[in-house]
Formats: C-alpha cells, structure tokens, sequence
C-alpha cells in the first residue's frame, strides 16, 4: 500500500498575493512519498519464473520514503524504523533511535546507469549494507523525494 502524506505551506498571513496566508492553488506541498516494498511486491507472488517461484519480501522489513525530516513527528508514520538508510548528501538529524547509515547516491548525471564504475561501487556498498547480519528491520531507505 502507497502512503501519501502531504504538508501544506500556508505562507505568510500578511501575503496578500497568496490571500493572507489562506489555502490556494499556489500553496507549496512536501509528500512523504511512503511506501512498504514488502507489500508492494506481496501483488506480484503469483507470478512464476521460468524454474522457481518469485518469493517476496515480508511486509514490514524494507520501507521505502523520501526525506522525513519536518514531514514526521512519530517514528509510527515511517514503520517505525531500527536502521535508516539515507542516500542523501545531506546527514539526517533526526532518525528516531534507529542505527542511521550514511550513504549518498553517488554525484553522476545518471545514478541509475550501472555501467558506471561509480554507480557500482554503490551499489555494492548498499548490498553489503542489506546483507549484513547485524542488520536491524525494518529498515527505511530514503533520498531527497523518495524516487531513486
């Protein structure tokens, strides 16, 4: 299930070109852009590989949000989190408790071209990240908006 929660920015009051601060259609939103891959996938395990079945991801273990810093007063609206996995460049400051791992997308044009030697090195940081055996779930990956 795709959670949406969104923050409207009522500007200031004494703004008349925004209608003293009044809802309208110029209002800046910020979405959390939430959603659990668990269940995501959990529709697709009917689906069959040539030679094996495709085994989801248990519901609740991997999250997936854009950045929740001022969007998020309670770790419960973010599945309440033990690691954080943050692709930012900016550090979070705030992660509930949870283990917090710093991991930037790398600085290229194309973070989803896996070709590039940067992008794999990456990669494979994230996969050693997620295969760890200390790794505590659920775990929430999240960027800037919650796409990459």
């Amino acid at each position: 299930r795709h959670n949406e929660l969104i923050v409207r920015n009522q500007g200031n009051r004494n703004d008349r070109r925004h209608g003293g601060g009044h809802r309208n259609h110029h209002d800046k939103r910020r979405t959390l852009n939430f959603r659990d891959i668990g269940a995501t996938l959990s529709g697709f395990d009917k689906l069959q590989f040539p030679k094996r079945p495709v085994k989801p991801l248990a519901v609740g273990r991997l999250l997936r949000s854009a950045a929740f810093e001022g969007l998020v007063a309670d770790a419960k609206k973010i599945g309440n989190p033990k690691t954080v996995i943050n692709f930012r460049m900016k550090k979070d400051r705030n992660v509930f408790g949870a283990h917090s791992v710093y991991l930037p997308l790398p600085n290229t044009d194309n973070v989803y071209d896996v070709t590039s030697s940067e992008v794999q090195v990456w990669l494979r940081k994230l996969l050693q990240v997620l295969a760890s055996p200390t790794l505590e779930f659920p775990v929430l990956m999240h960027c800037k908006s919650g796409k990459d």
